[in-house]
């Protein structure tokens, strides 16, 4: 069973703009207060996109659910980082790219 939600939410999440010499830059001011703002984010963000698989979701669902709210958040002028960040977890013993949510963005 294949899960990638990661890619919905990559496409359209900052998450720290997946910096590929992130050992070797230095950082602005700017990004580093931007990567303190999504680090309390995501302190906040307490479920994630597979737990709904254990509501009866199939994978397809689970994307297309998240899929929607995130279109919901950004069609409303939101920062979409503020309720979804996208990371790998494990499910059903299979490393996946899943998608961490806020209350509203679960509840959305």
């Amino acid at each position: 069973m294949t899960i990638n939600l990661g890619n919905i939410v990559s496409s359209t999440c900052k998450a720290s703009d997946r910096r590929e010499d992130s050992f070797n830059k230095a950082y602005s001011a700017e990004e580093k207060l931007e990567d303190f703002i999504d680090l309390i984010y995501s302190s906040q963000m307490r479920h994630l996109a597979s737990e709904l698989l254990d509501y009866g979701l199939s994978p397809t669902e689970t994307t297309d659910a998240v899929l929607w709210a995130i279109t919901a958040v950004k069609s409303a002028g939101i920062r979409v980082n503020e309720y979804f960040m996208p990371l790998y977890t494990e499910v059903f013993g299979q490393m996946v790219r899943d998608c961490k949510m806020s209350d509203f963005g679960r509840a959305i």
